[in-house]
């Protein structure tokens, strides 16, 4: 009887560890891309980044087969200019999230000729993780 409560509790402590309710180290929500303007291949892609991890999460890049290229970009403001800016990574802290959004950071994506959904683009992490996400896409007329 001992034994058997004994690889009870040694079950409970393993699941607690592992799979059982503990969350992904990074986790991705809201990720939706813009609608193509007529005669364009360029658009803009937002999702929100979340590291459930102890260390920092740095998100270095971001493909897609379906474009030519995606770069990570933020707006930046000079006196009375409003521009973009090309950013080499985005470093998410523990706990911590990192909002990709309208006038923000965002994904620049390049060379799209067919945007259909699911858009699948694989996030690129400073570690090596490569994280598939699927984007829906988001209209250019949001009443429509």
């Amino acid at each position: 009887m001992r034994q058997t409560l004994a690889r009870v509790t040694l079950l409970l402590a393993a699941c607690s560890l592992f799979a059982c309710g503990q969350p992904d180290p990074i986790s991705v929500s809201d990720a939706r891309i813009r609608e193509l303007v007529p005669g364009r291949t360029t658009t803009a892609a937002y999702f929100s980044l979340r590291n459930h991890s102890g260390a920092p999460l740095t998100l270095t890049g971001a493909e897609s087969a379906r474009t030519s290229s995606i770069e990570m970009h933020t707006m930046v403001t000079s006196g009375d200019r409003v521009g973009m800016r090309r950013v080499p990574e985005v470093v998410v802290e523990p706990g911590a999230s990192a909002d990709f959004a309208p006038g923000g950071l965002h994904l620049m994506v390049f060379g799209v000729e067919d945007l259909q959904a699911p858009f699948p683009i694989t996030l690129i992490f400073a570690d090596g993780t490569r994280l598939p996400v699927d984007f829906t896409i988001l209209s250019l007329n949001p009443g429509s």
